[in-house]
């Protein structure tokens, strides 16, 4: 059977984000972020990166992932720190925010994504971070913003990386699942 495989990074949200795709109906395969690219089974359709309480910005200690996940070809979603993570690995700049974001922002959509499909240009959703991405990574583009972070959202459609700064699992996230339903879709299950 087809699954989503979802990297935890120690988020306090790794359950919901996988209760949002268990919802769907679709089977999730949860890994410690030291699982090796090529350890990842045939069967995985798509990659989820969670949240964390780790700060990229600290310069060591964080967690981090298999670069070479980024080379398989399978669509990936991160989240937060996910998000910050996935800039880094491909040659970003994360640092501390000069403006932390905590709670209910407004988002706005700045370039039609897949991942936006069906949702409001502008739209709230919740943040919890403290660092931010200031140089995006290699093919990456800006795809949503809020009113202190210009990087809320970036994209690389040919390789199907989609990284989200909020977190669409969070309740208060106005289209939350419909993030998960619209990547599900991209994966193709």
């Amino acid at each position: 059977m087809n699954k989503i495989l979802v990297y935890d990074m120690g988020s306090r949200f790794t359950s919901d984000v996988i209760e949002c795709i268990e919802s769907l109906n679709v089977e999730v395969k949860k890994v410690d972020h030291t699982l090796k690219a090529d350890e990842i089974e045939d069967d995985i359709k798509g990659i989820v990166i969670t949240g964390s309480k780790d700060n990229i910005s600290d310069g060591s200690g964080f967690r981090t992932i298999d670069e070479k996940v980024y080379e398989l070809n399978i669509p990936i979603m991160g989240i937060c720190y996910g998000h910050q993570l996935t800039n880094y690995l491909l040659g970003g700049k994360v640092i501390k925010a000069s403006v932390p974001e905590q709670g209910e922002r407004q988002l706005e959509v700045i370039k039609q994504s897949p991942i936006f499909m069906g949702m409001d240009k502008i739209q709230n959703v919740m943040m919890y971070h403290n660092d931010e991405v200031e140089e995006l990574g290699k093919g990456l583009e800006i795809i949503a913003k809020t009113k202190d972070c210009k990087v809320a959202a970036c994209h690389n459609l040919d390789k199907k990386i989609f990284v989200l700064q909020f977190h669409p699992e969070a309740e208060h996230s106005e289209h939350g699942l419909m993030f998960f339903k619209n990547f599900i879709q991209i994966c193709g299950l």
